[in-house]
């Protein structure tokens, strides 16, 4: 399946996590992220 069959929110990010501790992440540049995703696309966080 290609991105144009996608939401724009299920694309692949272009950065390679490298390790994580808690709500940060390390790509493989070294540079430092907070994980905001929520588990999107394995969690389901709503309303019934």
């Amino acid at each position: 399946m290609d991105s144009s069959t996608l939401m724009a929110n299920y694309n692949r990010l272009d950065v390679a996590f490298e390790r994580g501790d808690g709500v940060y992440l390390w790509d493989t540049g070294g540079r430092q992220y907070i994980d905001a995703l929520s588990g999107i696309a394995v969690c389901s966080l709503g309303h019934a």
